[in-house]
């Protein structure tokens, strides 16, 4: 009904709120126990999010699995899945003593990635919203395109690191270090010492990581056709 979708809207976007107050809670206090109004909105919003799950179920049953929001249906069945078993374990933290639970850290650290559950129920606040919604499958959609364009431009990237570490390379072997300033050879192989080097120093110059005019200046004592190239 449509009571019920508000109902759920306002207690996603509630929960929302409580992640991000308790996100910085146990910062701020350098520990993972919360405050107990807190806990009781988690165990609130995990009783919400499985009654919810269980209704849509016994609704359509195996259709669940088949419809058009299937996709999303096996998402939130798969987060009340995480939340109710991050309330059980964090129920059986409970009741060790303190000594039990330090000898047990690392059983606790395995947990933390039933605590990123959490933070995937923001992705649900999107499917409330179409336009939100219509802008997350125009980004999913581009990424095959995304792909074959990065691909273009690492192998752009690597032919002229290629042509560049030639003209580098030539250019070491045969020069004067001693009539050149100090320290230019090490700045000179920092920027382009290796084919690697020379990919991160062009792709780090086109993108903004470092002023191109500094890697620029260094290879300008090469000659101009390596100016050329890497402009």
């Amino acid at each position: 009904s449509t009571w019920f979708c508000t109902f759920c809207t306002l207690t996603i976007l509630a929960n929302v709120g409580v992640i991000l107050y308790s996100a910085n809670w146990t910062m701020e206090n350098e520990t993972f126990s919360v405050p107990s109004v807190v806990t009781a909105l988690d165990i609130f919003f995990c009783c919400v999010y499985f009654v919810e799950s269980g209704l849509k179920l016994i609704v359509h049953r195996a259709y669940f699995f088949w419809n058009e929001d299937a996709g999303w249906n096996v998402f939130d069945l798969c987060l009340v899945v995480l939340a109710v078993y991050d309330q059980a374990m964090f129920f059986v933290w409970q009741s060790e003593e303190a000594d039990v639970y330090n000898a047990n850290m690392n059983f606790m650290r395995s947990l933390r990635i039933v605590k990123v559950s959490r933070i995937l129920r923001l992705v649900r606040v999107i499917r409330i919203f179409r336009d939100l919604r219509c802008m997350l499958f125009s980004i999913l959609w581009s990424f095959i395109p995304l792909f074959w364009c990065l691909v273009l431009i690492f192998f752009v990237i690597l032919v002229f690191s290629l042509f560049l570490i030639q003209l580098a390379t030539e250019f070491v072997i045969q020069a004067n270090w001693a009539e050149l300033p100090w320290g230019l050879k090490d700045e000179f192989l920092d920027y382009f010492g290796s084919v690697q080097q020379t990919m991160a120093t062009l792709y780090m110059s086109s993108t903004g990581g470092v002023d191109w005019r500094v890697p620029y200046e260094v290879l300008a004592v090469s000659g101009d056709l390596s100016c050329a190239a890497f402009l």
